[in-house]
């Protein structure tokens, strides 16, 4: 029997002119033999066999003479004797089953022959049946060619191979050897590929290796492969997984077995009797709305038909089931009791649309459930949220210095880290646009992603699906910085998206750049579908690296038409109206290096890039002589996988998730415009925000109300529980402010009676939950834990569950304006300890300058500096955040004020004019005056004589010191320094009201700053009889002397009384 083949192999033409052909083996069993024969690499494979047989203990003598006359064959026919002659001997087992196969490894890559067909497919070869398994025994020392193929394979797979890759690696060997003749640097175009696809694998692993194979050859010999999708070039005729099982079933004909899908085909191929539940569980699934992610669903009703499977007794009929008589229900609960608490919530959901859906009846356009049919997992089943504690484990928050070093490691040197370390993955050769020659391009897209996330506190996913820009109207010129009309040649997009923003700043009256932000998963009401949000900051770092990437993804992986959601992989996980509603996008972060070139950089590329950089920082920790206080090596990567190109690092004791960026987190959220908070964190100004009434002479909160006006407003907040309980939530969004739907649906579920009240608004919780209002610590599918409310217990602006309204209107602007004053005392502590740190670091670099070695009690020094001012900017940064979350609430308050008065006219001519109390007529609106401290300190303090929530304490402290200094500049004693903080607060409330009835704003600013004197404006004897008359005698007045350098002095010798 011989194996060769008399077939010639399959020529085929290159795609790219003067490349030398290819030829593709044309039989499925056996060799195929190249043209012309080359004698010499006959000789060569065989004499390389005969070394590698020489070094066994055990070596038989007719191999070897089967050897010798291989090397001897000058002609393809005496080729062709010889090597039959060794396939009998390999029959016999006369020659080792390795080496035969190895030296056909040897032929091939000497450029002698070609494998068969079905070494691709794993199907019946020559090899069979003596050697089945037909693995390829490769190594550095047996075939030192193929060896280094397979590991250039092994560090060029994509991410997704990272578990398989010594699989994906040997099917390499069997891909190859069916093309010649063998090149080091062998690519596989589309030509090859569509002769491939006659016989790639049909099983589903087999071909996933092959298909992985074949990418990571290509990128590893710098070619980024052929256009298209790989999957309908190499599977266009392969069958559909699996046929139908069921006759009638309305599951798609081409099923797929993975509990991923939708459709839950997998059920009915277990048992044929779940169709109907199945059909209702894809039903279910398909009428879910405004959800990104549908994988709790999928597998709360994966666990529902498991259920069914394992109890065939069940019934089979979903109406059956819900009958408030059938005593079998029960078993399911019992059965999904131990699983996760969103799993049983989700089927709670399941059954209530089941009930919607079967056991309802019309009547004049309403539907109405039937009786007798109940939920089989009732409300009460399905536990509460639970709050996050200390045995659940979570990732730790990055310190901020090490967040600035990471960005030195990722930048310095012209990106020299990423282009070094990811070599094999992150460069692809393309022809380059304007010289038309291959080169070799680093994709920056993964390194440009996570250093966008050090730059602003956004979300992974949120950054993934920034839209560039390339189809929106105007775009900001990379080299001129101005906006321009867009000239980038691609297809609009219907809207502008792209992530640089033109904003208009009415204060400065000119255009800035901003970001957009077209995701966010907190702040779209309901009903919207990822609406985004603008960030009005212009972060000189943030343009630059978009406007680089933006011109990278237009020079070497351009697009002609934005790229719909429908064909991300983040499509699958979606729910249909999620799909439909999400916009086409140029998605900046679009990966050249993927199969996908015009989709978003997967998670798992992003996941392998942060691990490399955390293992690169424990690095460069130790380089810089940063360890634990006892001395020991700072570790940051905890665990680590064994690769064959060495070990890799797995995990980390950082997230990506949870990095803390440099600086104030608070500059890019949305909320107090960004010159105002900017001014306010610099020191530069005291903030104030005023709320106004058209057509009135109308700011300060204090000067709005009265006894008489907050008793209206308590009537009006009281009517607010009678129509919370009233409305529905989805209702109840349109006409109350909130900061999460939770709150609304908590505000449902418990009584008014336990409601905590208050100036600014209600906490449905009666101020209990404190401890897991915060942010999700712990956001997975099977499980949700809850920190605490940022900023500590009783900062409601930033809990999930505080509810307010227009009604409580003037008190949020109050407390604004307290944390308005709050945060500019954190500002001077906060700039105090980065200088103090900046002073310390600059002595630490002379010294290393001047080659002296560190000293322990100085970086100690230095560390503990460091930690101050990184605390002192976490707490400017809680009231920053603090402020935004009060400023959004008092946005919805005056919307939905402007609302209800705008539906009210609608209704009657007249129309209710209490708005917040406003008079008759009156608009209303808010916004931000600079104004001196004491005008703010002093606003805060009035307004606490009507807001018991209001902490004055700290702001009277400074309203005293400001009048103590105002009295003795006009000569008086600082009457108010002995005072208690109560007595202190009535008398200078008093004394605030007096002067502000006697002067404008204006004027009392400057008595305050020393630019007037009391004697001036005619109030000095005023002033004077209501301070004797508050604290019961005279005051003191000194003598006024003109010091030499004309500031004014009292005098110490002559104080007299008057």
């Amino acid at each position: 029997m011989g194996c060769t083949s008399s077939l010639p192999p399959i020529m085929v033409a290159r795609e790219r002119k003067g490349d030398a052909p290819l030829f593709v083996a044309a039989d499925d069993v056996l060799l195929s033999v190249l043209e012309p024969f080359n004698a010499s690499g006959s000789a060569a494979a065989a004499v390389n066999i005969s070394n590698l047989m020489r070094g066994k203990q055990r070596t038989r003598l007719g191999a070897m003479n089967i050897l010798a006359s291989l090397s001897m064959a000058a002609t393809r026919d005496e080729f062709v004797v010889a090597l039959d002659a060794a396939y009998d001997a390999f029959l016999a087992r006369q020659f080792q089953q390795a080496d035969f196969v190895l030296l056909c490894l040897h032929l091939y890559v000497q450029g002698v022959i070609l494998f068969p067909r079905n070494f691709v497919r794993g199907g019946e070869t020559l090899f069979n049946p003596i050697y089945r398994n037909q693995s390829t025994p490769v190594t550095v020392a047996t075939s030192a060619d193929l060896a280094a193929l397979q590991e250039r394979v092994r560090r060029h797979a994509r991410a997704k191979a990272e578990n398989n890759v010594d699989l994906v690696a040997r099917w390499a060997i069997r891909a190859v050897v069916t093309v010649g003749p063998y090149a080091p640097d062998l690519t596989i175009d589309e030509s090859i590929a569509r002769v491939y696809a006659e016989f790639a694998p049909t099983d589903d692993r087999k071909y996933w290796a092959f298909r992985e194979a074949i990418y990571a050859l290509n990128r590893g010999a710098g070619s980024d492969g052929f256009t298209g999708n790989i999957n309908e070039i190499l599977r266009p005729r392969v069958a559909a997984e699996h046929a139908l099982v069921a006759e009638g079933s309305t599951a798609p004909g081409r099923r797929s077995t993975s509990r991923a899908d939708p459709t839950f085909a997998w059920a009915v191929l277990k048992d044929r009797a779940v169709e109907p539940w199945r059909k209702l569980a894809t039903d279910w699934i398909a009428s879910i709305r405004a959800r990104k992610r549908l994988t709790a669903n999928i597998v709360a009703a994966n666990h529902l038909l498991d259920f069914l499977i394992s109890h065939p007794y069940v019934a089979r009929d979903p109406i059956d089931f819900m009958k408030s008589d059938y005593s079998l229900a029960g078993d399911l609960l019992i059965y999904i009791a131990d699983k996760k608490n969103e799993t049983i919530a989700k089927t709670h959901a399941f059954f209530e649309f089941a009930l919607d859906t079967l056991c309802t009846v019309s009547d004049e356009g309403v539907r109405y459930r039937v009786r007798g049919f109940v939920n089989p997992i009732p409300q009460e089943a399905i536990p509460t949220s639970r709050s996050y504690y200390g045995g659940q484990t979570h990732r730790l928050a990055m310190p901020v210095a090490w967040v600035t070093i990471l960005q030195e490691i990722i930048t310095r040197d012209n990106f020299r880290w990423p282009k070094e370390t990811f070599a094999s993955t992150d460069w692809l050769r393309v022809p380059d646009p304007t010289t038309g020659k291959p080169a070799n391009v680093w994709n920056p897209v993964r390194a440009f992603l996570v250093l966008l996330k050090l730059y602003l506190p956004l979300r992974t996913h949120q950054i993934r699906m920034l839209d560039s820009g390339e189809g929106d109207r105007e775009v900001l010129d990379a080299v001129s910085r101005t906006w321009v009309k867009n000239g980038c040649g691609v297809a609009a997009s219907k809207e502008d998206q792209g992530v640089l923003r033109r904003i208009w700043d009415p204060e400065r009256t000119t255009w800035f750049t901003g970001v957009y932000v077209n995701t966010n998963k907190t702040q779209d009401r309901v009903g919207d579908v990822d609406r985004g949000y603008v960030i009005p900051w212009e972060n000189e770092q943030v343009i630059r690296l978009v406007l680089e990437l933006r011109e990278w993804q237009l020079r070497y992986n351009p697009l002609s038409t934005p790229t719909p959601f429908q064909q991300l992989p983040d499509a699958r996980d979606a729910s249909s109206d999620v799909v439909a509603n999400t916009p086409a996008r140029y998605y900046l972060f679009r990966d050249a290096t993927s199969d996908l070139r015009a989709a978003p950089v997967t998670h798992g590329r992003i996941r392998l890039f942060w691990n490399d950089l955390c293992a690169e920082l424990e690095m460069e920790l130790q380089r810089r002589g940063i360890r634990n206080q006892d001395g020991s090596k700072i570790q940051i990567i905890d665990s680590w996988r064994e690769e064959p190109s060495g070990r890799v690092p797995a995990t980390s004791i950082f997230d990506l998730h949870s990095l803390r960026v440099t600086g104030l987190t608070a500059f890019a959220k949305a909320g107090v415009p960004i010159e105002i908070l900017s001014k306010l964190v610099a020191g530069h100004a005291s903030i104030l925000m005023t709320l106004y009434y058209a057509r009135l002479d109308i700011g300060h909160v204090s000067e709005v109300l009265s006894n008489a006006r907050v008793k209206a407003d308590d009537q009006a907040q009281a009517e607010m529980a009678t129509f919370i309980k009233a409305l529905s939530v989805n209702e109840l969004s349109l006409r109350t402010a909130f900061n999460s739907m939770q709150g609304l649906e908590t505000a449902k579920r418990t009584q008014p009676a336990i409601w905590q009240w208050m100036d600014h608004g209600i906490c449905p919780n009666g101020r209990t939950r404190c401890h897991e209002g915060g942010y999700a610590v712990v956001d997975q599918r099977d499980r949700k834990y809850y920190g605490p409310v940022r900023g500590g217990t009783g900062n409601c602006a930033l809990c999930r569950f505080f509810v307010t309204g227009h009604q409580f209107l003037p008190g949020l602007v109050a407390k604004l304006n307290e944390t308005s004053f709050e945060a500019a005392e954190r500002s001077k502590t906060w700039r105090s300890r980065t200088q103090a740190e900046q002073r310390l670091r600059a002595i630490r670099i002379a010294a290393e300058d001047a080659g002296e070695s560190s000293r322990p009690e100085q970086d100690a020094e230095l560390v503990r500096a460091a930690s101050a001012a990184e605390d002192a900017m976490g707490e400017l940064d809680v009231c920053a955040e603090t402020m935004h979350a009060y400023h959004n609430l008092v946005e919805q308050a005056v919307a939905i004020a402007r609302r209800e008065v705008t539906a009210g006219e609608e209704a009657s001519p007249a129309g209710p004019a209490l708005i917040v109390n406003a008079p008759e007529g009156a608009g209303i609106g808010i916004n931000y005056v600079e104004v001196p401290e004491f005008e703010l300190v002093d606003e805060i303090c009035r307004t606490a004589r009507f807001y018991h929530s209001i902490n004055w304490s700290t702001a009277n402290l400074r309203r005293k010191e400001i009048f103590n200094r105002m009295l003795m500049r006009n000569g008086l004693e600082p009457v108010y320094v002995g005072l208690s903080d109560e007595v202190s607060k009535a008398s200078l409330d008093a004394a605030s009201d007096l002067l502000r009835r006697r002067m404008s704003r204006d004027k009392l600013g400057q008595l305050m700053s020393g630019e007037a004197r009391l004697k001036e404006l005619g109030l000095l004897d005023e002033t004077v009889s209501l301070i004797e008359r508050q604290i019961g005698r005279p005051v003191q007045r000194a003598v006024m002397i003109e010091a030499p350098n004309a500031a004014l002095a009292l005098g110490h010798t002559a104080v007299a009384e008057v």
